[in-house]
């Protein structure tokens, strides 16, 4: 027997017995992970930060904001492609 965790957690049965919500509803709960180098961390993190002082400064006020974001979406749409 097992023992569950998450949601399942407490319950002692075997992956057979449980329904296939219960497996579902585990699934939803579970959190994926990416790993990255430290050096990769500190500088999506600096970006972030730097994006939250951009954002703070009324960046969505300047003339091209907008065609940013239509960078953006161009560029996710390209990354959807490869």
């Amino acid at each position: 027997m097992t023992k569950a965790q998450g949601p399942l957690r407490g319950v002692k049965r075997t992956f057979q017995q449980y329904t296939a919500e219960q497996i579902d509803t585990a699934k939803v709960h579970m959190e994926e992970t990416v790993t990255i180098t430290l050096k990769e961390y500190e500088s999506l993190k600096e970006d972030s930060d730097f994006l939250a002082a951009l954002q703070s400064a009324g960046v969505d006020n300047w003339d091209g904001y907008s065609y940013a974001l239509e960078l953006q979406q161009e560029w996710a749409e390209e990354n959807d492609n490869l």
